[in-house]
């Protein structure tokens, strides 16, 4: 069955479109909410009732207590204040060796060589207790010009004998590592021929023949030398 259609020409498909719009204008333009009023005289259905959502209350956030002002730096050129410094910091970490050998620096500087070697002795209790097994040390030296190039109250030979003492703890340390590889296997990197190393660094001596370099070699230690540890 063929239905009738409503709208038998453009021009009235178009006609309709155009009140259909000035109808949405108009009520657009005009429409407001009815009064209490009218909507009893013309029987219209009752508002809906909304709520409003509670507007979240603003809560001030408390304001951060003033932290007190850090104390100044100690002035380099200020002997005790630096040692107080030290003192202070030394008194956290009592065994931190960068600040005690500075402390034994400063009680050399002013001739308080009592207490330059006991910072010197903790110095040196510490790294063999920690088994440091490579420590880097450099004798102050003061450089002309500078100005501490004439405050330097050690003599060479004192720093010579600190120094050696203090390499010697940790060469004695390093042995004693390399010693309890003795009888263990291990992973060398072969770096140069006869040599590699382990994943500690630990030097090791291997068989040039059997272990090409540039290759990842498994050893087993056998003996300690000075140069490092001998692979079987």
């Amino acid at each position: 069955m063929n239905r009738k259609r409503r709208w038998q020409s453009a021009a009235d498909r178009a006609r309709v479109a155009a009140d259909l719009m000035a109808e949405a204008e108009s009520l657009t333009e005009e429409a407001a909410l009815a009064s209490p009023a009218e909507v009893e005289r013309e029987h219209l259905p009752p508002p809906l009732p909304l709520a409003r959502p509670l507007e979240a209350a603003t809560v001030a956030p408390p304001t951060p207590a003033a932290e007190p002002p850090a104390p100044p730096p100690p002035q380099l050129d200020d002997p005790e204040a630096a040692l107080a410094a030290l003192d202070a910091a030394l008194g956290e970490q009592p065994d931190e060796c960068t600040l005690l050998v500075r402390r034994a620096g400063l009680h050399a500087a002013a001739g308080n060589y009592v207490a330059a070697q006991h910072d010197l002795e903790h110095t040196l209790r510490v790294v063999g207790e920690a088994g440091l097994t490579k420590v880097h040390v450099f004798p102050y030296s003061p450089r002309p010009g500078t100005g501490t190039a004439a405050e330097d109250p050690v003599p060479p030979h004192v720093k010579k004998e600190r120094s050696a003492r203090l390499r010697g703890i940790s060469h004695a340390a390093c042995l004693a590592h390399w010693r309890s590889k003795v009888g263990c296997d291990d992973v060398v990197l072969v770096d140069r021929p006869g040599r590699g190393y382990g994943d500690d660094y630990s030097p090791w001596l291997v068989p040039p023949e059997s272990a090409p370099v540039g290759e990842l070699v498994r050893v087993r230690g056998a003996a300690v030398s000075e140069e490092g540890i001998l692979a079987a």
